[in-house]
């Protein structure tokens, strides 16, 4: 049966990934998986709050919030170009 959609696989159109191809299992893999995850998050947040420290006084000036606004617009619409690029 051919697959109705992108969630229904038959065993000859299913992708050939190193991870769909081993079982899940627990060890070092998730405890290194885990430390990485945390040691991010905590970085992120730590970045976070003195991003918003240092932008804190700044973000009464008209010149940061456009410089802000820009930026935000580059990764918008980088993201979507990235994600129309995958559909073709």
């Amino acid at each position: 049966m051919q697959g109705a959609g992108l969630l229904c696989w038959t065993s000859r159109s299913a992708p050939k990934a190193p991870a769909l191809q081993r079982p899940l299992r627990h060890g070092a893999d998730n405890t290194v998986f885990g430390l990485g995850a945390a040691a991010g998050s905590t970085i992120w947040f730590l970045a976070l709050g003195m991003a918003t420290f240092w932008l804190g006084r700044r973000l009464q000036s008209l010149r940061v919030w456009r410089v802000l606004d820009g930026v935000v617009a580059l990764m918008m619409s980088a993201t979507a170009v990235w994600l129309l690029a995958g559909l073709f």
